[in-house]
């Protein structure tokens, strides 16, 4: 998926960070950032852009937030879209959008995982949600706990359960072999 993000970016950077810099976060939320809310070395989704309404900040990577510096708007982190989504996703509408709304960004990023899909006859389809499983799953994985994930992910248990492929965090076979042994008599 990477290479394809890179190909299909295409110098188009503001997709292509859009897609790396998901963390778990749902699209739409991360669509409604503003620029001042990159702040040090963490994203803040805050209260007002969450589903949950409640904040959450994400830690970044030095060299993430110097680029998503470099991206951002005025008012809006991933506003300059509007300009590159004219030069990479030229539109034959008279009218082209001349200012940056959440949903629309929002729009283009799911379709643009559609075109991908569409471009993997007979494999499973990869949506903008499928990273969110795949960050909680990764969580999981370094916490092996459900509970210290969702805390971690700023989401309730339920909903880590509902993403975490657990097969891939959890080794059934080691887990049974130690239950075993403490089913033997002391």
């Amino acid at each position: 998926m990477w290479v394809w993000v890179a190909e299909a970016a295409g110098g188009w950077r503001a997709w292509s960070w859009f897609v790396r810099r998901t963390g778990g976060c749902r699209t739409l939320d991360l669509c409604k950032v503003k620029t001042a809310d990159l702040a040090g070395d963490t994203l803040t989704l805050t209260a007002e852009v969450t589903k949950t309404r409640e904040a959450r900040t994400v830690p970044l990577p030095a060299e993430i937030v110097a680029e998503l510096r470099r991206l951002a708007g005025p008012e809006w982190l991933w506003e300059r879209s509007v300009e590159e989504s004219k030069l990479h996703r030229p539109t034959r509408r008279k009218r082209a959008a001349t200012r940056y709304y959440p949903s629309t960004w929002r729009w283009t990023v799911q379709n643009l995982f559609r075109e991908f899909t569409r471009g993997r006859p007979g494999k499973s389809w990869l949506r903008p949600h499928d990273l969110r499983a795949r960050t909680i799953t990764l969580a999981a994985t370094a916490t092996k706990y459900v509970d210290a994930t969702a805390q971690t992910m700023g989401v309730d248990p339920q909903t880590a359960r509902h993403y975490l492929d657990a097969g891939k965090v959890f080794d059934r076979t080691d887990i049974l072999k130690k239950v075993a042994g403490l089913l033997l008599p002391q």
